[in-house]
């Protein structure tokens, strides 16, 4: 355990310190290992069925755009519908925070949007193309290896060179929209990969009934959800706390319809066992596991449908969910729920008991918020440009409030994972710290990194 530090209230700033964060089931305060194999979540059951490396699905994948580089499967973070793609930006490992377009290099491209699962990560380049990096136990490169492989630089996806425009990770699975069309690839033990099978694949894969007609992707620990252009929201994958919507517990392994939401939503995020999203009119909305008030609508007991998230009526523009905490930018300001044992509600306070079921102010980040992003016990936001995380963060030290991460640069979006988190600049560069055994960071080494590094060239 990290010694937690308490600012009285300020914002400071300082610079990531040591790698520490943790995926392991809802709930739990202890830091998964490092080791890929033993990061496999202990809650999902029996190992699917795994599918030989086969021929390149034929649609484009995409990302969501307030998912993927808001955090781990919240379409924000992790899986927020959010953040934005990651440009390939110019070469370079570089750690100073250049943002010029030659640091965090993605080869000549430059990143729009960046999708963090928990040991691997994927970019949606400017042009549309999909690259991911970091271990393919599940075929979560979507490379056509599905072996216990760690790439630590980033390889093309098949068939998704171009025409991607938004990108979701979930833990160990991700998913594309390319011209309105859904694809995932990776983990697919619950169904999550939406193609009515629970056969792993290292190819994109066409989500079922989503062939069009699709404008947001968010991926979970094991479930997925997409908005549809007529602003309905479908999910699909596992479902034992309702947090697919379709008020029942049974897994899908196809889309089904989130109860009430068949229209006037702008994006939705999706956490472990749980999932928001925020409407047209600005108001949050939460389904799924609430044991920690994660829901915001006062109260711990679980949803199988959406309910309103108390005081937040109008006014959102952006949600997130990791672990056992939401988080939502709400004119321009940035309020969290939920458990905060390790001070991921960024609110000053934190530790063992102390949750919120209502959202709370982030302290000291009233306004310019732009982007908001969710890992297990901790999120990071960008800011005026400026990413702060606060929580378990992989800074490597528990902070009740957000801290400024030194060495990113201008940065327009973040996305959180497991342990690692990963931030695309205004100018397309792409940076990554934490947790690198895996290769996640995408530099070209298994090296954990406490401060930002830039991802590579990409082949």
């Amino acid at each position: 355990m990290q010694n937690r530090l308490s600012w009285n209230g300020s914002t400071p700033s300082l610079s990531l310190l040591a790698v520490a964060a943790l995926l392991a089931a809802c709930g739990s305060s202890e830091a998964p290992p490092k080791n890929p194999e033993a990061g496999v979540s202990a809650d999902v059951g029996a190992p699917a069925d795994t599918a030989a490396p086969g021929p390149t699905a034929d649609g484009a994948s995409s990302v969501d755009g307030t998912a993927a580089a808001d955090g781990m499967a919240t379409g924000d973070s992790g899986v927020t519908a959010d953040s934005g793609a990651t440009a390939d930006a110019g070469v370079a490992a570089d750690v100073a925070g250049s943002d010029s377009g030659t640091g965090g290099g993605l080869g000549s491209a430059v990143a729009a949007k960046v999708a963090v699962g928990r040991l691997h990560t994927c970019a949606l380049t400017s042009t549309g193309g999909v690259r991911c990096w970091g271990v393919s136990r599940d075929g979560q490169l979507g490379n056509n290896t599905i072996a216990e492989t760690i790439v630590s630089s980033p390889v093309q996806v098949t068939g998704l060179a171009s025409g991607a425009t938004a990108l979701a990770s979930g833990a160990d699975h991700s998913c594309a929209v390319v011209a309105g069309a859904v694809k995932c690839w990776g983990g697919n033990d619950k169904g999550q990969l939406g193609n009515n099978s629970t056969t792993h694949s290292a190819v994109p894969v066409d989500v079922i009934g989503l062939s069009s007609g699709v404008s947001a992707i968010a991926a979970g620990f094991t479930h997925t959800c997409a908005v549809t252009t007529g602003g309905g929201v479908k999910c699909w994958g596992e479902n034992g706390s309702g947090q697919l919507g379709n008020d029942a517990t049974d897994d899908s392994k196809v889309p089904v319809d989130v109860v009430g939401l068949s229209s006037g939503v702008a994006s939705v995020a999706v956490g472990l066992n749980m999932s928001c999203a925020v409407t047209t009119a600005g108001a949050v909305k939460c389904w799924g596991t609430n044991s920690f008030g994660e829901l915001g609508n006062d109260s711990t007991n679980a949803s199988h449908v959406p309910v309103d998230v108390t005081g937040l009526a109008t006014g959102g523009s952006g949600v997130s969910s990791g672990g056992a905490t939401t988080c939502a930018t709400v004119s321009g300001a940035i309020k969290c729920w939920g458990k905060n044992n390790h001070g991921q509600l960024g609110d000053n306070a934190g530790g063992l008991g102390v949750e919120s079921h209502v959202p709370v102010a982030a302290s000291g980040l009233t306004a310019g918020s732009v982007s908001i992003s969710v890992g297990f016990d901790f999120a990071c936001g960008v800011v005026t440009g400026v990413v702060r995380c606060w929580g378990n963060s992989p800074a490597g030290m528990e902070t009740l409030v957000s801290v400024e991460i030194a060495g990113v640069g201008t940065a327009a979006s973040v996305s959180a994972g497991t342990n690692h988190v990963c931030a695309v600049t205004t100018a397309g560069a792409v940076k990554c710290w934490g947790d690198n055994s895996a290769g996640a960071l995408g530099n070209g080494t298994d090296t954990d990194s406490k401060v930002p590094v830039g991802v590579i060239s990409l082949p």
